[in-house]
């Protein structure tokens, strides 16, 4: 399990404020775009005998709160799972980025020989990290972008 975090907000916290942007909202989801980049190359990269290791994994807060499930047995291809994130989990997500700054969610397996397959025979969550740092970036950065520019248009809108 690895855990991607987004540090140095505060900066955007007053240009936020200015065009009535949810910044926790907005930042949340940059983190959950560039975690969906690592999601979904680690299922990519997984070994595959019976595909049940690489539809395991999945994205969970560290409270253990769920934001996009492993997919069900049977799947058959890789592919992610739609997009039924809890609302909960966001809501939570988007309250911790706006009361400290800072933000974490998991990529995570409950399958126990995950481990054994990462560390001993082929690593697949790692490299994924690894080989997508910049893609983590750019995914998050564009939609923190679409946050801005959708808030600033409604800002305008609205005479602001």
């Amino acid at each position: 399990m690895f855990k991607l975090e987004l540090n140095g907000v505060r900066e955007l916290k007053e240009a936020f404020e200015r065009i009535k942007l949810d910044m926790g909202e907005a930042l949340a989801a940059g983190l959950l775009a560039g975690t969906m980049v690592v999601l979904y190359d680690t299922k990519v990269k997984a070994p595959v005998l019976s595909g049940t290791l690489m539809r395991s994994y999945f994205v969970t807060t560290p409270s253990g709160e769920t934001i996009v499930p492993p997919e069900p047995d049977g799947a058959g291809e890789v592919a992610l799972v739609p997009m039924e994130a809890s609302k909960n989990a966001l809501a939570e997500l988007a309250r911790k980025m706006r009361t400290t700054g800072r933000g974490e969610v998991w990529v995570a397996t409950n399958t126990i020989y995950a481990a054994i397959q990462e560390f001993r025979y082929t690593p697949h969550l790692r490299p994924a990290l690894d080989e997508n740092v910049q893609n983590v970036h750019a995914e998050a950065k564009k939609a923190i972008q679409w946050a801005i520019i959708t808030a600033s248009r409604n800002a305008g809108r609205a005479g602001i």
